[in-house]
């Protein structure tokens, strides 16, 4: 089982452009050596970002999400040591006055 402490889980709260967002939150994750796994839209509500980096660039991550504008709340305590990778997490909701995305869902079955 991964050491929960090994598992960077941030929350972001944003009124910045969502687009924008979804193309700077993971330059800002390939900047420090971290690299995407996955990701997961919900509407234009809100978007989850799973991610994998070296240990060591979990502050530099944080120092350039900062600097970007954006404020991280850390979720969990900090990884802790320097070797190795982390896998993480950002969960980025969008604070906005647009309506709801409709997507067509295509028929199954």
């Amino acid at each position: 089982m991964r050491d929960k402490r090994n598992f960077l889980r941030l929350d972001l709260t944003t009124k910045m452009d969502r687009t924008q967002t979804l193309t700077v939150i993971p330059r800002l994750i390939n900047g420090c050596g971290g690299w995407i796994i996955d990701h997961t839209l919900f509407s234009n509500i809100s978007a989850s970002i799973i991610f994998e980096m070296p240990l060591a660039a979990t502050g530099d991550l944080l120092a350039r999400m900062e600097a970007a504008g954006y404020r991280p709340n850390l979720r969990d305590e900090y990884p802790t040591g320097t070797e190795g990778d982390v896998r993480g997490s950002v969960a980025i909701t969008f604070i906005h006055d647009e309506p709801d995305m409709k997507r067509d869902v295509p028929a199954f079955g």
